[in-house]
């Protein structure tokens, strides 16, 4: 049995800068995925998988205007690939079957 988890932190901070108009934007995201599985047979593997990202950004174009951008995902799923391993080498190619529930939502305000 194999299992995973990862899982990143992310800030934004930058300025940019067109015909004439300066735009500053601030944000923030996270994500985390787990994915769990095991071998059921040679060359076949069948797992479990979840994520869930999330991100805030706030862009101000100066006295111009303001946008506000919320953005978050979750899934939840079964996976299962097949390897293809290279004779004597310990290396492999593998297609991935995905089944499962998403949820997106984004706002933009």
């Amino acid at each position: 049995m194999g299992s995973g988890l990862s899982g990143n932190v992310s800030w934004d901070d930058y300025s940019s800068s067109s015909n004439g108009y300066t735009a500053k934007t601030d944000g923030f995201g996270f994500s985390f995925s787990s994915r769990n599985g095991r071998f059921v047979t040679n060359n076949l593997s069948v797992g479990f998988d979840a994520q869930w990202n999330e991100s805030e950004t706030e862009t101000n174009y100066g006295s111009l205007d303001q946008y506000n951008e919320n953005k978050r995902l979750g899934f939840i799923g079964l996976w299962s690939r097949y390897y293809f391993p290279f004779i004597r080498t310990g290396w492999a190619i593998f297609p991935e079957f995905s089944i499962g529930y998403a949820s997106y939502n984004s706002i933009f305000d």
